[in-house]
């Protein structure tokens, strides 16, 4: 870079900064659409991400507390016997919960609680 005057190394130096920047954006886009899966169930083709399925295996794995006996219920970290218990019984004495915040009403459960069990469980 002699001969050159230090705007211009300044220069060389950001393009060369852009360059490799540019590259890992590239790079970054390649990965992204390697994290596809393509799904083809006779005649249709469906294209959907890894985090979609994630998302719906994180969902399949929920408790429904509406419907689940005590035993299935225990299995929500935080949840002991005599909770799993409670809410058996609310559910069975007053119906469905309706809403995440009627789970507030099982004696024992506080939003702190509900908020480490919300995304454990489905109504």
């Amino acid at each position: 870079m002699a001969g050159l005057s230090r705007e211009e190394r300044w220069a060389v130096v950001f393009l060369g900064i852009m360059i490799f920047a540019g590259t890992g954006v590239l790079y970054a886009r390649a990965q992204g659409a390697r994290h596809e899966v393509t799904v083809v169930q006779g005649r249709s083709t469906v294209k959907i991400s890894l985090k979609e399925i994630e998302e719906q295996l994180a969902e399949e794995r929920k408790i429904n507390i509406n419907m689940a006996e005590p035993e299935d219920i225990e299995k929500i970290p935080g949840i002991g016997k005599v909770m799993a218990g409670r809410i058996a019984d609310y559910v069975r004495t007053n119906g469905p919960f309706a809403s995440y915040e009627d789970v507030l009403k099982v004696r024992g459960i506080g939003p702190a609680k509900l908020e480490k069990i919300k995304f454990m469980i489905k109504l």
